[in-house]
């Protein structure tokens, strides 16, 4: 079994305030089926810059099975919270 691991930092800095606040644009994503192979690099197995074969293409496909959401606007009133697929 293989596990995908992402990390969506939705955190800005603002230049002028010097402050940082987060993002507040909605991020969509499948939560079944999401295929990584588009964006893999392929050219390290010596045979040129091509995509992954369609047999092996199923090893990139992932589902969604936890994710960890943050509520909140900042970084002083705000908590975490877990939801897990069981």
């Amino acid at each position: 079994m293989q596990y995908l691991i992402l990390h969506v930092s939705r955190t800005r800095f603002d230049l002028k305030t010097f402050s940082s606040f987060k993002d507040q644009q909605h991020v969509e994503f499948p939560l079944e089926g999401l295929d990584m192979s588009p964006y893999l690099d392929q050219r390290g197995s010596g045979t040129g810059d091509q995509k992954p074969s369609s047999a092996s293409a199923g090893s990139y496909v992932y589902d969604l099975v936890s994710m960890v959401v943050h509520h909140g606007r900042g970084y002083v009133y705000n908590h975490n919270s877990a939801k897990a697929k069981s």
